[in-house]
């Protein structure tokens, strides 16, 4: 799955953006466990106006899969604490490995 980078204006990496290509929260949270060194550790529940649709640990860093607005045509993946680049950059490089049933 290709992603795309974010960053601050400092030129620091503090997330990155999939194609919203899924049908559910639970689609989302099933791609996630299937990424290697991730656990999800909660996911939306169905008709939540919430716009946090799975939250999970990788390397011992809590991350955040959100859909700005409830309504986009891509998600966001970050931490709500300021991460190391090198971990998001890891997470980042198994996200695109990972085998996406959609059209990714």
């Amino acid at each position: 799955m290709k992603t795309f980078m974010l960053k601050s204006e400092q030129e620091i990496c503090t997330g990155f953006e999939i194609r919203n290509n899924f049908i559910s929260s639970g689609s989302i949270s099933r791609f996630i466990k299937r990424t290697p060194g991730c656990k999800v550790i909660s996911k939306r529940k169905m008709f939540s106006k919430n716009e946090i649709h799975v939250t999970f640990n990788y390397k011992e860093t809590e991350f955040q899969v959100w859909e700005p607005f409830g309504d986009n045509s891509r998600l966001l993946i970050g931490s709500e604490k300021e991460t190391n680049e090198k971990t998001i950059f890891s997470l980042a490089n198994e996200i695109q490995k990972t085998k996406c049933y959609f059209v990714c």
